[in-house]
């Protein structure tokens, strides 16, 4: 036993001194070749570890460096999770300016994606629904949420569009960072009347200043109200696939439950909207337990019209206070 231990130990010195000396020569052919061939628990040891991180720097193969470390980390961890000292100053070696570049270069990639794609990247923390009416709904929520927590502020506000720029600076802290513009009441489409150019709320942008979706929003007072604004929404750009209706509501808290069932379950139904886009009532669905709003001052729901058209309505109440 002693002279195979013995064995192993001047085996394990040859492999190390060999490794040096072609990673001081350079000769990183041979050098991956006697590596390849050692098992694999030697290769994760210390200083063959640390040896074949070098040579990967050295060749500016930081991929493959990064890709290796991790499997080291996951290798040498201790059952308490942390990292062996060899394993974080490799760390720091590797965290030189190479990877901001790469992070860098990685990052500009990403952001490069299309709307649609782009959301299925980010983090779930960050939203957490990969469909894009679905994501921006849920950011126009969240919004909103943090207009209430500054509900103080905007107590005595009676002009929808003042509601409305308080959600559009929380939209812009967000959506600047994915490169997307929010536009507020930007003269396109056609009026209610057919005979001007509309006036569309908030409208999101695309990196290529491409529209993506166009919020109509109004304080909830009557059918009528509500009916002139549901209408004239299809006509405010040629792309109807996504749109959200924000209904702002001026009644009490305790109300307000009712009032959305009403508004979701029975007047939209209701309501006369373009040949094409008629709603399909058996599928409307409420959103807001879905999306995480429960017994709060937002309700969320989604309507289906014609063949390919949803229309996400929230509505908020901005006398929650009890």
């Amino acid at each position: 036993k002693n002279n195979s231990l013995n064995f192993l130990i001047e085996l394990d010195k040859i492999w190390i001194n060999k490794l040096t000396i072609y990673y001081h020569l350079e000769d990183f052919i041979e050098f991956d070749k006697l590596y390849l061939e050692l098992p694999a628990p030697y290769q994760m040891t210390e200083d063959v570890i640390s040896l074949k991180i070098n040579t990967l720097q050295i060749q500016n193969k930081q991929q493959e460096a990064i890709y290796l470390l991790q499997q080291a980390k996951e290798y040498h961890r201790s059952s308490d999770g942390a990292n062996p000292d060899f394993i974080n100053e490799l760390q720091l070696l590797v965290d030189d300016k190479s990877i901001i570049k790469l992070l860098k270069a990685s990052y500009l990639d990403i952001f490069s994606k299309k709307p649609e794609t782009l959301i299925q990247i980010f983090p779930e923390k960050l939203n957490g629904e990969l469909e894009l009416g679905r994501f921006i709904t849920k950011e126009f929520a969240i919004a909103i949420n943090k207009s209430l927590d500054k509900i103080l502020a905007i107590d005595q506000i009676k002009n929808e569009d003042k509601y409305n720029d308080i959600v559009q600076v929380a939209l812009e802290s967000r959506f600047g960072v994915f490169g997307w513009i929010v536009k507020d009441q930007a003269r396109g489409g056609f009026s209610a009347s057919g005979y001007s150019l509309g006036e569309r709320d908030i409208v999101i942008k695309d990196s290529n200043d491409e529209a993506m979706l166009i919020c109509e929003a109004f304080i909830y007072r009557d059918m009528k109200t509500t009916q002139s604004h549901l209408k004239k929404v299809f006509n405010y750009h040629h792309k109807k696939e996504h749109f959200i209706i924000l209904v702002y509501d001026l009644g009490t808290q305790g109300r307000f439950n009712n009032k959305w069932k009403k508004y979701f379950n029975e007047t939209l139904s209701k309501l006369k909207y373009p040949k094409g886009f008629e709603i399909d009532a058996t599928t409307n669905k409420d959103l807001t337990d879905e999306l995480n709003y429960r017994e709060s001052a937002i309700k969320i729901g989604m309507t289906k019209h014609g063949k390919n058209s949803n229309i996400y309505h929230i509505m908020v109440n901005l006398k929650y206070k009890v």
